[in-house]
């Protein structure tokens, strides 16, 4: 959504306001202030998420009028926002004031904050009962479920307010960004759209009309959306990975190679784009030149596990094993997760090339950071592991993986240790294999 601005501060009168402070701040002078001045300036700072200076707004506020109500609200709103809302709450209740939408206003938002939204939409109501036909105020109170995820009393408000002023473009572009975060992309779609008929050279809009045809992957349509963006607003670089992966996307792959070269012109302390990149070339088959931008992305972000993950892919095509598997297990140690079909792939090459110890490596890390380890993966990965512990030598691990491979797929364990159809028992077995360790690192 938005950043969205109350109209006021678009006016010269306000602005003359902020003139006035801000000089004064900027020469070390004192002026004088009325407590509604000091509300409408710390609310400025606040909306454009200035919080310092919000917070320094009210202490020269309270300073001039300690006692003052309208300053006392905002500095319980500006707790709000800093999670402190014991401390807004007993500004609240010190306040006297019958029927003041602010102060209303001010314990809707606490309750809100505290999640009891029932009794916010109470505080609320009354404060809109003082105007109920203040579509503003509506609008503010909008803002706020939505971002608290109350999308359904955002939506009682809106239809209500939608009554009193059905053109207003703020209002209907906060139904559109309703239907945008519960994924009504249809309707979304349909309302970005007509918010456009009326205002074409409004960036937001194309922004979210890209972001709708990505997510449904409509990656042409999602192009045809930043062509307006970049018409519209030159400089906006908000969506350059969704450019570049639509470009790939769509095949076209060089295009998106010489896009994200020269954004990471722009953005060099990104990996994001190198990253992007590196998936670009490997779609040509470009492997090689994909590992060197996935280490020039690491490079940037040491801990993205996307990274090492398709590093050992990259690796991988390139017949380097050991050094894929030292990536998946890297990968692993900060949170990523392979595919099964990639990873009984490498394992197949690192068992075929007898490379015990890096298949381990990567299998311990996995199984230690792994918590949602599927029945598939444990049904094919725990015999491979009781059989890389005994022919890695790791004999300390093989009972309890044995054990584990045993239970889970009896059949297939015996037969990895050429043991099919054997009459031994269980534990038979498993002493016959720490009786007779392999040590092939």
């Amino acid at each position: 959504m938005k950043d969205g601005n109350s109209s006021y501060f678009e006016s010269s009168e306000f602005m003359e306001l902020l003139e006035k402070y801000e000089n004064m701040e900027q020469n070390g002078t004192s002026c004088y202030f009325d407590g509604f001045d000091i509300s409408n300036l710390a609310e400025y700072y606040s909306t454009i998420d200035e919080m310092g200076k919000a917070q320094e707004v009210v202490r020269y506020g309270l300073s001039l009028h300690p006692n003052d109500p309208d300053i006392m609200i905002a500095n319980g709103q500006l707790l709000v926002r800093q999670g402190k809302t014991f401390e807004a709450r007993m500004i609240a209740e010190k306040l006297d004031l019958t029927n003041d939408r602010e102060l209303l206003f001010l314990k809707g938002n606490i309750e809100l904050a505290d999640t009891n939204p029932s009794l916010a939409d109470v505080y609320f109501r009354q404060a809109s009962e003082t105007d109920e036909e203040d579509t503003e105020f509506y609008s503010d109170v909008i803002s706020l479920f939505i971002e608290n995820c109350q999308y359904g009393l955002a939506q009682e408000w809106l239809d209500k307010a939608l009554l009193i002023d059905p053109e207003s473009k703020d209002l209907n572009e906060q139904q559109a960004d309703l239907y945008f975060v519960t994924q009504d992309l249809d309707k979304a779609e349909e309302s970005y759209n007509r918010l456009i008929d009326d205002f074409p050279y409004d960036a937001y809009y194309w922004e979210q009309l890209t972001c709708i045809a990505y997510r449904q992957q409509d990656y042409p349509k999602a192009l045809e959306c930043l062509e307006f963006l970049e018409a519209v607003d030159p400089f906006d670089c908000s969506l350059g990975t969704v450019k570049a992966e639509c470009l790939i996307n769509t095949g076209q792959y060089e295009k998106a190679e010489r896009y994200l070269k020269e954004m990471r012109r722009k953005v060099p302390d990104s990996s994001e784009p190198l990253f992007i990149l590196a998936d670009a070339l490997s779609m040509q088959g470009k492997h090689e030149e994909s590992i060197d931008y996935i280490n020039k992305a690491i490079g940037l972000d040491k801990e993205d596990p996307r990274l090492y993950l398709m590093l050992s892919c990259e690796q991988y095509e390139c017949n380097l094993f050991k050094e894929s598997a030292e990536s998946m297990t890297t990968a692993f140690r900060f949170g990523g997760k392979a595919e099964l079909d990639f990873m009984k792939s490498l394992l197949t090459q690192l068992l075929a090339w007898q490379d015990y110890e890096s298949a381990f490596r990567m299998l311990d890390i996995f199984f230690l950071m792994g918590d949602d380890i599927s029945s598939e993966e444990i049904g094919y990965l725990y015999p491979v592991m009781a059989l890389v512990c005994w022919k890695a030598g790791h004999t300390e691990s093989l009972p309890d993986f044995f054990k584990k491979a045993y239970g889970v797929n009896q059949e297939s364990t015996l037969r990895l240790f050429g043991l099919e159809g054997t009459a031994l028992s269980y534990q038979q077995v498993l002493n016959r294999l720490l009786n007779n360790p392999q040590n092939n690192k």
